[in-house]
């Protein structure tokens, strides 16, 4: 009986599947045929017991392999479906957690509010105690005394201490800027140009654009590769996040023809455009340096080199743009220094990196301007190794009109040798020759 039940249990889970009622069918089939089998092997039976024997055990390996599947059926349904049921306990486990951080996260905000609120009230109280004191009190006895009573001494009378320390004014601080406007300073790190206009850096973001007409964004290209060394930051007046003013304005007009000028002249001009660039630099005289940009002359060399031009002469400031054989690409401070005496002219080129040497090329008066034309063409070309290439190049000497140059080993030495070239009939000149 316990068997039957079983079997039928095992028919119901295979139901389900595609092959069950076959199998089921087979094993009703087989289960005739043993009954029939054993109603033939009763006592006083004429068949062959041999093959009924076999056909016994035949039929009853294929029954035990049917259960056999069928109750491995059986497992594999019940095992799916506990996984299922572990599966919907996981995903309820899931949703409870979230309820119950979200419930925390609420409580929490609640807390925090009336806490806030608590603090709110509480220091309100705290600012309307002391105005309801000072209305009770709107006078003290020093100003009930500085009102209503006027004492009048000679001059070798003593006032009494404490009355002169009552009566005695706060000292007040300096006024801030007008309104919310503030004064910042601004290194060249923090300044990006962009088409006809500056964005300015401050407490790590950007503040609104401000209209530069001159400015490119291409020049920050070539800012990279520029180190702003002896470049004094910007004074920058700023009200929240506008760009009210820039201060030293003229700094910035100065690197951005500096920068502007870097790589883009050929190497040697024809005639025709003789002083397109050079003629622009017209205002950049020992006064101009004197007022924006004081730090590019402490060095000695560069100070004797200032001191023997004219008041008047332009120091040209000209980019040298570095590149080695490795491809390395830098771009330095130099300038270019125009000694004039009654038959000749002689151009220093000066750079303000230290150890450098310098150069000196001679002209005429009435090429002076070509000449300088050409020389700053060379060096703020992409030329490769371009001081060792003109050491060695004489056709190139020739042309641009390199007549020497000096190392700075020894400053003394260098005086010695660059004091010929310093024409001397003003009395700055006269006292360079005599140190």
């Amino acid at each position: 009986m316990e068997q039957n039940q079983v079997v039928a249990r095992y028919r119901a889970e295979v139901s389900k599947n595609p092959e069950g009622p076959q199998l089921d069918l087979q094993l009703a089939d087989i289960e005739k045929n043993l009954d029939t089998i054993r109603q033939q092997l009763t006592p006083g039976s004429k068949l062959d017991l041999l093959s009924l024997s076999n056909e016994y055990q035949h039929a009853q390996q294929k029954k035990q392999a049917i259960e056999k599947q069928l109750k491995k059926w059986l497992d594999t349904g019940l095992l799916q479906k506990q996984q299922k049921a572990e599966k919907a306990l996981q995903a309820i486990r899931t949703v409870h957690q979230r309820v119950e951080s979200e419930r925390n996260e609420v409580n929490g905000l609640v807390m925090q509010h009336t806490k806030r609120q608590l603090e709110t009230e509480k220091a309100n109280k705290q600012s309307r105690q002391p105005i309801v004191k000072s209305e009770k009190k709107p006078a003290t006895v020093a100003e009930k005394v500085a009102e209503k009573v006027k004492i009048i001494q000679p001059k070798s009378a003593k006032q009494p201490a404490k009355l002169t320390t009552r009566l005695r004014l706060p000292v007040l601080a300096p006024a801030p800027l007008s309104g919310l406007e503030q004064l910042i300073t601004v290194e060249w790190k923090d300044i990006q140009f962009c088409d006809g206009g500056l964005l300015i850096r401050h407490r790590g973001s950007f503040l609104n654009r401000f209209y530069f007409p001159e400015a490119r964004q291409y020049l920050n290209l070539v800012k990279a590769h520029y180190t702003f060394r002896q470049a004094p930051p910007l004074q920058v007046k700023i009200q929240q996040r506008t760009v009210s003013t820039i201060l030293n304005r003229e700094v910035v007009l100065y690197y951005i023809r500096f920068l502007s000028n870097t790589g883009k002249l050929p190497s040697i001009s024809s005639p025709d455009d003789s002083g397109l660039v050079i003629h622009k630099f017209a205002q950049y005289t020992k006064q101009y340096y004197r007022n924006h940009l004081p730090d590019f002359f402490r060095t000695t060399s560069m100070r004797y080199l200032c001191e023997a031009m004219d008041e008047e002469s332009c120091i040209v400031p000209t980019p040298e743009q570095v590149i080695n054989s490795n491809g390395v690409n830098g771009i330095h401070d130099s300038f270019l220094f125009t000694l004039k005496s009654p038959k000749a002219a002689y151009i220093i080129w000066e750079s303000a990196e230290e150890g450098k040497a310098t150069y000196v090329f001679k002209s005429t008066i009435a090429t002076l301007a070509q000449s300088l034309q050409n020389i700053y063409n060379y060096i703020v070309n992409d030329t490769v190794n371009k001081r060792s290439t003109l050491c060695r190049n004489h056709r190139l000497q020739e042309q641009l009109g390199m007549v020497d140059w000096i190392s700075h080993t020894n400053y003394s030495e260098w005086k010695q040798r660059i004091r010929p070239y310093c024409w001397q009939p003003t009395p700055t000149r006269a006292r360079l020759q005599a140190s």
